[in-house]
């Protein structure tokens, strides 16, 4: 009889807790609907967390916590975020493998460059977390710089390994759903963004970053400019030298047009006593091998 008795007290004890655990998903529902039809429980980072996972855990929070600590109070200074995603790269098998040999695996980089407008963001609907800022630039695998409207919007996934780097894979990997391919998320605010264009002892300038500013019509630093100067002018007398001799004309023209040369005023001096109008030489250049210009 004490058996049945303790095998009874277990039994209701059971049922309480799937009751109590029943009762807490119907709260934790009401919740996301109420904080997702604009409510708050007064904490943005919870609202979000319960919004979006219907978690209370403060460790699931920590990851928003240090971004939202990290951009508070910068407001108009430069804010770079720098998105590593591994993920499978070219054909690893006419039939699928069974695993991905690390040849097939590679690291695909954005990076977002912009000035931040004001404190972090966090949207309870769509799940994006958003670093304000008026306009920014993206590149994609080192790629050119392009303009983009509006802010910088992440995914929390990418938060969970924030101020971290992917790392190279170096062993194979199982080519199913059991692998959980990496994702990471580097964060600069203010002189830390100029600081890392400018490299040290290993890596030099990233001139790119002139780019990048000029995009979003902000200070260049004076060094950079100089540097980059000096860069384009490299190029563009390699490229004037190449037309010269007639050498790959239409591959050297498209080149000159990214770099605007068909719009540069400026003259080249060639050799003593011989320069050339810029501009008007590519323009003739690019009319008379019928390439457009815009």
């Amino acid at each position: 009889m004490e058996l049945e008795s303790e095998l009874e007290r277990l039994s209701k004890i059971d049922r309480e807790i799937n009751h109590s655990i029943q009762l807490r998903q119907w709260i934790i529902n009401d919740l996301r609907c109420e904080i997702k039809r604009g409510k708050s429980i007064g904490d943005k980072v919870k609202d979000y967390i319960l919004a979006q996972y219907g978690s209370l855990d403060e460790e699931c929070a920590k990851p928003l916590r240090d971004l939202e600590e990290k951009i508070k109070g910068n407001v108009g200074k430069q804010v770079l975020t720098i998105l590593q995603v591994e993920g499978i790269r070219g054909c690893p098998g006419i039939v699928a493998p069974q695993r991905i040999d690390p040849l097939f695996i590679g690291i695909d980089m954005t990076r977002s460059l912009g000035f931040l407008k004001g404190d972090l963001e966090l949207n309870v609907n769509n799940g994006d977390i958003i670093i304000q800022t008026e306009n920014h630039v993206e590149s994609y695998n080192n790629g050119k710089w392009k303009l983009k409207d509006g802010s910088i919007k992440l995914k929390y996934f990418s938060l969970k390994n924030l101020g971290k780097e992917v790392q190279r894979t170096t062993h194979s990997v199982p080519n199913d759903f059991s692998y959980k391919w990496q994702e990471a998320l580097l964060l600069y605010v203010g002189y830390e963004v100029e600081k890392l264009f400018r490299g040290d002892g290993i890596r030099g300038m990233d001139l790119s970053y002139v780019h990048a500013l000029k995009l979003l019509e902000a200070k260049i630093p004076e060094d950079f400019r100089e540097k980059y100067d000096n860069a384009i002018l490299r190029q563009k007398i390699e490229i004037i030298n190449a037309l010269e001799k007639g050498n790959n004309v239409i591959g050297y023209l498209k080149k000159a047009i990214e770099l605007e040369m068909h719009i540069d005023e400026g003259t080249l001096s060639l050799r003593p006593g011989v320069s050339l109008k810029i501009g008007e030489y590519i323009t003739n250049l690019c009319e008379q091998y019928k390439i457009k210009v815009s």
